[in-house]
């Protein structure tokens, strides 16, 4: 069976930490999902989602994200970790294939207070202020949520919280992965 790691959440919650422990810990490829986001828009000669959304419309965008999306999953038959998947078509095509095919989706999600998210991305990215930390922030989490981020927020089989340490959101992502190589081991 396949794995289909999904590690979702809004920016600057804490996803890099989670997804550096499950690579570090399984043999996954990694599909970055703001990079399928960024070369969709770059491709049709966009400089950002805006744009697109602006000229074209939400369902012209998700296709082409699809299309990608589609291409990245198909190039494998290993466990996957999808870092950041904010779209609900792609999340869909990945129900799809958890019923038609020998797939497992396990959908964590990182759950992290705005004020803390904020704190985050004003210390990530230095030439910003606080204030356009708060903007990004919930401009984000505005795109993140249109495109269907809360669908997959709530079909979360795992949530972590953001506020941990690393240490302590390693252990957890431990225990999620002994959960599943047990439930592996007694399938077989």
């Amino acid at each position: 069976m396949r794995n289909i790691f999904i590690v979702s959440g809004y920016g600057a919650a804490g996803k890099s930490t989670v997804i550096n422990s499950i690579a570090n810990t399984l043999d996954v490829n990694i599909i970055p999902f703001g990079i399928i986001h960024k070369a969709t828009y770059k491709n049709a000669g966009y400089k950002c989602t805006a744009d697109w959304l602006a000229k074209e419309g939400y369902s012209a965008y998700e296709n082409a994200v699809l299309e990608l999306f589609i291409h990245e999953v198909k190039k494998t038959n290993k466990d996957i970790l999808i870092d950041g998947l904010f779209s609900s078509s792609c999340y869909h095509y990945l129900k799809s294939l958890e019923l038609c095919n020998n797939n497992r989706i396990i959908n964590i999600f990182i759950s992290t207070p705005e004020d803390e998210r904020i704190n985050r991305m004003y210390k990530r990215q230095k030439f910003i202020t606080v204030e356009q930390a708060q903007i990004h922030t919930k401009a984000s989490d505005f795109i993140k949520g249109t495109c269907g981020l809360y669908q997959i927020q709530d079909d979360a089989k795992y949530t972590i919280d953001g506020r941990n340490t690393q240490e302590l959101m390693n252990k957890q992502i431990k225990k999620i992965i002994q959960f599943i190589k047990k439930d592996d081991r007694e399938k077989e």
